[in-house]
């Protein structure tokens, strides 16, 4: 679950705790959470052809290079003004 980053700041220990949220749990941010699901399943033997996403996912490398790392089939949108090299600069 996504929880915004200001959750864990100090300011909101209280509400941290009134909700039960554990203690080891740190910030992620949307992209590291998609990551870490997408892997997990995989691993798992959760079956599936490929992951399908948006240009919040699709436009960030970070998530692209970790999927590679994996041998995860992806499918991202980009925005239309991306530029694209077809031999790595």
């Amino acid at each position: 679950m996504y929880l915004p980053e200001a959750w864990f700041s100090e300011k909101f220990a209280q509400a941290r705790q009134k909700v039960g949220l554990p203690e080891q749990v740190v910030f992620q941010t949307k992209i590291q959470i998609a990551a870490e699901l997408i892997k997990n399943a995989h691993r798992q033997g959760v079956p599936f052809e490929a992951v399908d996403f948006d240009t919040l996912y699709g436009r960030n490398s970070w998530l692209r290079d970790e999927l590679d790392k994996e041998q995860i089939e992806y499918y991202g949108d980009v925005p239309s003004n991306s530029t694209v090299f077809l031999e790595r600069p």
